[in-house]
């Protein structure tokens, strides 16, 4: 027979049922029969023989979620034709028995089963109402765990089997994650003694409910038991006894989970004692405390018994059962503050202050001494056994009237009083006060500082050898003024003068010339001295003496010497100056001790006056002024020619300057002078007249400058009429 065609195998309408299909091929045959397999090479699970004109056969009862393979075999009588074979899966059923389980984990789940038939799994995990997770499995496997969840969150699981092109019906189980404690769990009572409020941070994600137990510390006892939202962060325990312990215990809950407990401890605040009270029990060293309790716990009390003017403390602990105390060996005269604390775990409710005095005692070693300024005097004394209030009475020594009643504070012991007359005497007294109680101390006598001189002024005198003090009167009294004059870099002691109160000057005599002085003053009242006012100057130097200015017999070089003069100076100035070109030429200083100065490269036939100067600071005096003149340079270029019988012409060029010329003539046969003419500066040449006609004359021409000159050397010549003629010489 010919083999089946288009042989299928397929999922039936039954879950457990596959379907077997062909197409019957030509020709004929006595039946098919039908092998169905687990698998392809297993052993036949199935063999069924149809009649030869069917074309499919169902096959019910098989395994869910396995793979079978069918064959179909036309039979005709001894001869078979088989069709290849073809698979199908039945359809899987969802694995059994599963499980969702955190383990106690926050972050993970456990999923487990039973094994299922099929090719493997799909898990799918999702929170409730979130997007879904997909995991596939293989065949074999029974459990998975996801890791990295959120914690305190509701997770829904689905699982199915997958055979073939087939997915099971899924199994859906939901689970929670654990939720993670709360942080940073805070207890404190806000600084109230009857609530205590609880704070946290919420859990980072996840859980549904905080539950809150409160107890009492000491007793075990629960007081409050409370659950609150998740978006909660604080909740306030209200009604609670003050001063008393407590213990919070808070757990986050996710479902049927709850994360590990977080506890915090707290106090309330205790409450103040009542009705303090500090009276004297005895006069003058004890003071006597009561009070009474508030309501709530107490540990203790604590009493603080101090004063202001004492850096001692009285700190006493009693039982929460005491309500009185007694202090003894106190301070005379001093205030006393009592505060008593209730004492409650780290926290402590004081009451108002209770204040009483001690009995004062009198002051002793009043002391009266100037102050900081002219018109203060600084009251000081010393304490007898304690800080107390003060009274102090100024008046005015002579008179008796009473200036200033000033109030110090309790605990110091001196006190400025500002605002008086400078240089005046004063008396003071001091009353002590503690409370109602006063007594007065002795007397103290003391003068303020006087101020000053104003506007102190030293200069020169009209001579070099004094200098005139002035100074304006100060605000204020005083007994007198005190000056003193010292010389400036001197070892020497110092001159001291002793002035009236009225004065207002003084010149000061036989003083060194050219000297600085320091010159200082002072106002005197009973022991004490102002301020000193100084003042440095200088008195006017002296001028040098017995100036010698000489010329050394040059044209160009000039010496000046003088007598150094009595007295100091800081330098001499030398100030040269040309007369014949009117300018100065030379500014020079010179040392103290210098006594000469010479120039060179002058001008020939110039005079030249100098002034000696001697300065000591602003002050210089001056010399007289000296002249000189430099020697002038002879003429140049002399010619000398007959112009007659009777006359010859002389003429020359100048060099330097000069205050004139002189021409001299000699008869040259008798050497006797012929004559002499006198020039100014501005000539240059001369006519000779009236001279013999035929004679011989030698003339020369002198550059004459103050008493000094300066010759050219004899040219000779002869007038015309008798000597043969000459041709002009040329020296």
């Amino acid at each position: 027979p010919l083999s089946p065609a288009n042989v299928s195998l397929s999922s039936a309408e039954e879950q457990s049922s596959l379907r077997a299909g062909w197409s019957s091929p030509a020709g004929e045959r006595q039946f098919y029969l039908v092998t169905l397999r687990e698998g392809e090479d297993s052993a036949p699970t199935r063999n069924i023989s149809v009649g030869g004109g069917s074309t499919g056969v169902t096959f019910h009862g098989l395994s869910p979620g396995k793979q079978y393979s069918v064959q179909v075999t036309a039979v005709a009588g001894p001869h078979r034709a088989s069709a290849g074979s073809t698979a199908a899966w039945t359809q899987p059923l969802a694995p059994p028995a599963l499980s969702l389980t955190s383990q106690g984990s926050p972050s993970s789940l456990l999923a487990s089963w039973e094994e299922a038939s099929g090719e493997g799994y799909l898990l799918e995990l999702s929170p409730v109402g979130q997007p879904v997770k997909n995991t596939l499995l293989l065949r074999g496997s029974t459990n998975f765990t996801y890791q990295g969840l959120r914690p305190g969150t509701l997770y829904a699981l689905e699982v199915s089997t997958l055979a073939g092109p087939y997915t099971s019906s899924p199994q859906r189980i939901t689970s929670w994650t654990h939720p993670l404690p709360l942080e940073q769990l805070t207890l404190s009572n806000q600084g109230q003694s009857s609530s205590l409020q609880a704070s946290w941070r919420a859990a980072p994600a996840g859980s549904t409910t905080y539950t809150a137990t409160l107890w009492e510390t000491k007793s075990q006892k629960q007081v409050r038991n409370m659950t609150v939202g998740h978006s909660w962060t604080n909740i306030t325990f209200e009604d609670l006894v003050p001063g008393r312990q407590y213990r919070l215990e808070m757990a986050a809950v996710a479902g049927p989970h709850s994360s590990p407990l977080r506890s915090a401890t707290a106090w309330t605040y205790p409450l103040a004692p009542a009705a303090v009270t500090l009276t004297n029990a005895r006069r003058p060293l004890g003071l006597a405390a009561s009070w009474d309790k508030a309501a709530g716990d107490v540990e203790q009390f604590q009493l603080l018994l101090y004063s202001r003017s004492h850096t001692a403390q009285r700190n006493i602990s009693v039982g929460p059962s005491t309500h009185n105390f007694t202090f003894l060996g106190l301070s005379p005269g001093v205030q006393y503050f009592l505060k008593v604390t209730a004492l409650a775990g780290p926290y402590r409710s004081s009451s108002h202050f209770a204040t009483e005095w001690t009995y004062p005692l009198s002051l002793a070693n009043v002391t009266l001494q100037p102050g900081r300024s002219p018109q203060e005097l600084r009251v000081s004394w010393v304490e007898a056994g304690g800080g107390r209030e003060h009274l102090v009475q100024l008046s005015v020594a002579e008179s008796l009237s009473v200036v200033r009643n000033v109030s110090v504070p309790r605990g110091l012991s001196q006190v400025a009083l500002e605002g008086l007359v400078p240089g005046s005497r004063y008396r003071v007294e001091i009353i002590s006060q503690a409370g109602p109680h006063r007594i007065s101390s002795q007397t103290a006598v003391g003068y303020t500082v006087p101020l000053p001189p104003l506007s102190l002024s030293a200069h020169p005198a009209s001579t070099a050898w004094a200098l005139a003090v002035s100074w304006e009167t100060p605000p204020g009294q005083r007994d007198r003024y005190l000056l003193s004059l010292q010389e400036e870099g001197s070892s020497a002691p110092a001159r001291s003068l002793e002035l009236g109160k009225d004065s207002t000057n003084l010149t000061l005599t036989q003083l060194e010339p050219g000297t600085c002085y320091l010159v200082g003053i002072w106002a005197v009242a009973g022991p004490y001295q102002s301020l000193p006012k100084n003042i440095t100057s200088c008195t006017v130097p002296a001028a040098p003496t017995d100036l010698n200015f000489t010329n050394p017999g040059s044209s160009s070089e000039l010496y000046l010497c003088w007598s150094k003069p009595p007295g100091r100076r800081d330098l001499y100035r030398v100030t040269l100056y040309s007369l014949s070109a009117q300018s100065r030429v030379g500014l020079q200083t010179l040392g103290p001790d210098a006594q000469n100065i010479s120039w060179a490269q002058l001008e020939a036939g110039s005079r030249f006056a100098v002034q000696v100067a001697a300065v000591k600071g602003p002050f210089e005096a001056s010399s007289t002024n000296v002249t000189q003149w430099t020697y002038p340079l002879a003429p140049a270029n002399l010619t000398l020619g007959s112009l007659s019988a009777s006359t010859l012409q002389v003429s020359w060029a100048a060099r330097g300057r000069g205050e004139g010329f002189v021409v001299d003539v000699y008869d040259t046969a008798s050497s006797s002078p012929a004559g002499q003419r006198v020039l100014g500066g501005a000539a240059r040449r001369h006519i000779l007249s009236s001279l013999r006609p035929g004679t011989h004359y030698s003339v020369a021409v002198r550059a004459t400058a103050g008493p000094f000159h300066s010759s050219t050397p004899n040219l000779t010549h002869c007038t015309r009429e008798y000597c043969a003629p000459l041709l002009p010489a040329l020296l």
